[in-house]
């Protein structure tokens, strides 16, 4: 090791690692370089990239040796310290590596000009997460010790790299060399609907949907993990699924508030998420999701589940009136799971804009438009359509903040229209579901009670199963004869409809 009078960096040779003299401190504020530059002993000098193109080889592995150290040396918590490490490199990836590198590529033919980039470092090392738990820790570390003894003082290009170590292992992973690293982008995964079929089996809906690749991913192992409305969890671990739509039957020891897609955060797919369990009145920044909320409830808390999708939203056959076009490239989706004594009112959704510059995220949504033009589409499921709600708008033509006056389960997304375009569900009907969960009846509660509205309900998949007529005040829905399961409480106001959610449980 040498300090030298430099500050651009470090450098590793063999037997021979050059650090900053500043950054020779005592202390273990730069230990992740001292691990990245320590492993290129491996990773660069005992094997090395067969073409600068694939540099991912070197880079990629010195790079995920930064969350490993964290790992490593916080012995209370050592899988909570590489994921806070490996969490914020996600998250800071996605949202700057086509702005960093002018694009994305496949990480085994990166240009020359950006070998030393975004996509090398970074997406190198959450790549080897992802392949890290694909194969589990026995089989990623005994395969990898066994391809450094095989290719030892050699060049190894990504191809070979895979072939050997499949060989090694004992799986495949011609799918997983071809989805992840072959190929540029990321997949990304989510949940569409679930569908009861016979007591306590369900049928979920899956979908795998692209940021920046050309192909679906194929050979994927998903965890499935999903939450009751008391929050109790349960996942169903390596569920698999190629393509662009999947199925799987589960069995569930509880009626499912909602299910997430790689809870424990297995792959580096194009979705930042969080899942808080949010105190009544407490307002959660979470900022690399470009998004805040605050929840009120008669509850002490409340379980609450977003996730900033890099893909496009779902488009519908026929826009909302006055809609000109959505976002194609990001949208949100947010679960809510609760006591069923408990009553969620009120809060806040806010989502982020910004335009400032070509990379921004919504500067080709907003080309040409002015900044009153910018609305926000809601809808609480796949099955439902997407309509304009009521916000507050505040910031900068170029970037700032859209706000909704409740937070709902359901999908986010931003669009552009007619500034003048009508707001579906612009009125407060200050509408109360309860009890939820329920079994027999459902009682709700309209606080506008200077006129009737025609209301139904409808399933996960959209049909309607019972249409009626809600008055002011109270009014109480039989729903004694249907099946276990999430149904939704459709009011037409305004033009459009409004949906609240609830759940069927015996």
């Amino acid at each position: 090791y040498v300090d030298v009078n430099f500050s651009a960096g470090a450098m590793e040779h063999a037997t021979n690692i050059a650090y900053p003299r500043s950054f020779v401190t005592g202390t273990d504020t730069y230990v992740t370089l001292y691990g990245h530059e320590l492993f290129h002993h491996w990773f660069g000098d005992l094997i090395t990239c067969e073409h600068a193109e694939e540099m991912w080889i070197n880079e990629g592995f010195a790079s995920y040796a930064e969350p490993m150290v964290m790992e490593l040396l916080s012995p209370q918590d050592p899988h909570g310290a590489y994921m806070d490490y490996l969490r914020d490199v996600h998250h800071s990836t996605l949202k700057n590596i086509v702005k960093d590198d002018g694009g994305h590529y496949a990480l085994d033919a990166v240009p020359q000009s950006v070998t030393y980039g975004t996509h090398s470092y970074q997406k190198g090392s959450l790549v080897i997460h992802t392949l890290r738990n694909y194969l589990g820790d026995s089989l990623f570390f005994g395969g990898l010790r066994s391809l450094l003894n095989h290719y030892a003082f050699q060049n190894v290009n990504s191809a070979d790299f895979f072939a050997y170590l499949s060989q090694a292992t004992g799986v495949n992973l011609n799918d997983f060399y071809e989805g992840w690293v072959h190929q540029p982008g990321f997949p990304q995964f989510a949940i569409d609907s679930i569908k009861q079929l016979t007591g306590n089996q369900y049928k979920v809906y899956l979908q795998q949907k692209l940021y920046g690749a050309t192909q679906y991913v194929n050979g994927n192992k998903i965890d499935l993990t999903f939450v009751s409305p008391q929050r109790e969890m349960f996942t169903v671990y390596s569920v698999p699924f190629s393509g662009q739509y999947g199925e799987a039957v589960v069995t569930l020891p509880f009626v499912p508030a909602f299910g997430m897609v790689d809870f424990y955060e297995k792959m580096s797919d194009a979705t930042v998420d969080y899942t808080v369990t949010a105190v009544g009145g407490d307002n959660v920044s979470l900022n690399d999701a470009l998004c805040s909320f605050k929840v009120e409830t008669s509850s002490d808390s409340v379980l609450v589940r977003v996730e900033h999708h890099y893909v496009h939203p779902d488009q519908p056959e026929a826009l909302p009136t006055g809609i000109y076009r959505m976002s194609d490239n990001h949208y949100w989706s947010v679960q809510l799971a609760y006591p069923p004594d408990a009553t969620p009112l009120g809060g806040y959704f806010r989502v982020r804009f910004e335009r400032g510059n070509a990379y921004s995220l919504d500067n080709e949504l907003l080309q040409g438009y002015d900044y009153n033009n910018l609305k926000l589409l809601y809808r609480p499921s796949a099955a439902e359509s997407w309509q304009i709600v009521p916000t507050t708008r505040t910031g900068s033509p170029n970037s700032g903040y859209l706000k909704v006056d409740q937070l709902r389960s359901g999908q986010y997304c931003l669009a552009v229209g007619d500034a003048d375009a009508s707001v579906q569900a612009m009125e407060n009907l200050g509408v109360v579901l309860y009890p939820n969960p329920t079994s027999q009846t459902l009682n709700v509660w309209v606080e506008v009670e200077s006129r009737t509205l025609k209301a139904a309900v409808v399933d996960s998949n959209g049909r309607m199963l019972k249409s009626l007529k809600l008055k002011g005040g109270s009014n109480a829905i039989d729903v004694s004869k249907l099946p276990v399961g999430t149904y939704f409480l459709r009011i037409d106001i305004s033009g459009g409809t409004t949906s609240y959610p609830f759940l069927i449980a015996r």
